[in-house]
C-alpha cells in the first residue's frame, strides 16, 4: 500500500468517537485520526495543514496534549519488564527517554523496596519539570536488591533533547541526501537555541544526552561540544567512589558517523557513545536503499574503528523498539558486513557489560546469581 492509501484506511475506517495515534516502531513518525487532528489543531495549528501522517517536528509537539499514563500503570509496567530483565540476567537499564510520571513511578518502586535492578536515566528535556528545575536525582531502593548485593539506584542526572528523527521515517539528519527520496532528513531545532538550552542544563548539574542517528545531527551536537567546551569538561570532575568512576556526557545511537567525527570525538574526551549493534539488523529492509551501499557499509552502525579510536562506548539494546536480547545484541556487533567494523565476542561482551556499566559511570555489577563478570578490558585503552 502506498502512504496515501495508508492514510485513507487509517481516517476513514476507524470509530469518529476514537481519537487515535498510531506511532511507527522506532516512534519518530506516526499516523493520527482526524478525530485526534481536529482536536488539537487550535492548540497546534500546524496540524491543520497536515496529513495523518506526522513526523518527528510535528509529533514532539502533539505528546504534551496526549493524555499520559498514571503514575501507577507505570509502575505496573515497569515490574513486568523487571522481571523479564532479570530472567535473562540483566541487572541494569539505560532509559533513555523518562518523564514525569515515569520517574515517579520507579521512585514509587524503589520506595516499596521493589527495585532490583539498577536504572540510569535520561529526562527528555521540559517532559520532567520537577527533575529540570531541582537538578539530577538519585534514589536508592529501601531494600538490598538481590542481584547487586546493595540497593538498586534510579539515577536521572542526564538532560536530553532529540537532534532528529530515523533512518527508517528518513527524518534522521543526513549531510547528504537519501538515496530513495529527496532530502536530507528534519533538524528538529537550531543551533542557537539548543547551545542556550544545554548551557542551562549544564549550570543546573546535568550532563548533556543528544539523540543523533545521521551525521548532520552529530555535526551538531559536536558544534555544542565545541562551543560549551569548559561548561563540558567541569562536569568531569565530578568522579564516583575512589575517582574510578568518570561521568561522561552521551551521544545516543551515532548510527551515521564519518571518521573526522570520530577524531573530534575523541579530542573532546567528555563524550560516551551509546549505541546499538542489532539496529543494524532491525533495519535490514530498508537501510540500504536509504543510504546506499557504500554509505551503509563505511560509516553507518560502526563498532570496531569506535572501539580502537579509544572512545568510551556502551552497547545496549534500544528495547522495547528493538530487540532485548543480549545473544543477538552480542552477535549483531560481530556481524557487521564491513568486517573492519566487526567486534569480537570478547569485545562487544565488555563493552555490553562491565564497559557499558563504567563508560556511564556505574559501579560493575553482577550480570546473575553465579555467574562471572568480565572485569577485564578486552584491549588496553
Amino acid at each position: 500500500m502506498t502512504l496515501e492509501e495508508i492514510e485513507r484506511v487509517f481516517a476513514d475506517r476507524l470509530p469518529e468517537e476514537v481519537s487515535m495515534i498510531l506511532y511507527r516502531v522506532c516512534g519518530h513518525s506516526a499516523l493520527i485520526n482526524r478525530k485526534l487532528r481536529d482536536e488539537v489543531k487550535s492548540r497546534l495549528p500546524a496540524l491543520a495543514d497536515s496529513g495523518c501522517f506526522i513526523t518527528d517536528k510535528l509529533l514532539h509537539q502533539l505528546q504534551e496534549y496526549l493524555p499520559q499514563p498514571e503514575q501507577t500503570e507505570c509502575e505496573a509496567g515497569f515490574s513486568k519488564a523487571q522481571e523479564l530483565l532479570l530472567r535473562e540476567g540483566i541487572s541494569a537499564v539505560g532509559d533513555m527517554s523518562l518523564d514525569e510520571t515515569m520517574i515517579a513511578g520507579l521512585q514509587g518502586l524503589a520506595q516499596a523496596g521493589k527495585l532490583e535492578i539498577d536504572v540510569l536515566g535520561c529526562f527528555d528535556a521540559h517532559r520532567a519539570p520537577s527533575v529540570e528545575s531541582n537538578g539530577p536525582l538519585l534514589v536508592k531502593n529501601s531494600a538490598v536488591s538481590e542481584y547487586l548485593d546493595r540497593p538498586a539506584e534510579i539515577s536521572v542526572r542526564h538532560w536530553k533533547r532529540y537532534l532528529d528523527g530515523s533512518l527508517g521515517s528518513r527524518t534522521a539528519w543526513l549531510s547528504q541526501a537519501y538515496e530513495d527520496e529527496p532530502g536530507i532528513g528534519e533538524r528538529l531545532m537550531s543551533i542557537e537555541v539548543l547551545i542556550e538550552e544545554a548551557r542551562k542544563a549544564l549550570e543546573s548539574g546535568f550532563f548533556l544526552s543528544f539523540h543523533v542517528i545521521g551525521d548532520a545531527a552529530m555535526d551538531q551536537a559536536l558544534e555544542v561540544g565545541d562551543r560549551l567546551f569548559p561548561l563540558m569538561m567541569a562536569r568531569l570532575k565530578v568522579e564516583g567512589p575512589g575517582g574510578l568512576l568518570k561521568p561522561m556526557h552521551r551521544l545516543e545511537h551515532a548510527q551515521v558517523i564519518r571518521d573526522p567525527q570520530i577524531d573530534k570525538i575523541r579530542s573532546h574526551g567528555f563524550w560516551t557513545l551509546c549505541v546499538q549493534p542489532h539496529h543494524r539488523v532491525a533495519d535490514t529492509e530498508f537501510v540500504i536503499n536509504r543510504l546506499g551501499q557504500e554509505r551503509f557499509e563505511k560509516i553507518a552502525y560502526r563498532g570496531a574503528r569506535l572501539m580502537r579510536a579509544g572512545l568510551s562506548i556502551a552497547l545496549g539494546s534500544d528495547a522495547p523498539v528493538d530487540t532485548y536480547d543480549p545473544v543477538e545484541v552480542l552477535r549483531a556487533a560481530g556481524s557487521h558486513p564491513n568486517l573492519a567494523e566487526c567486534l569480537t565476542f570478547e569485545e562487544a561482551l565488555w563493552y555490553y557489560t562491565t564497559g557499558s556499566r563504567l563508560n556511564q559511570s556505574m559501579e560493575p555489577g553482577r550480570i546473575g546469581p553465579g555467574t562471572r563478570v568480565w572485569l577485564t578490558p578486552p584491549l588496553d585503552l
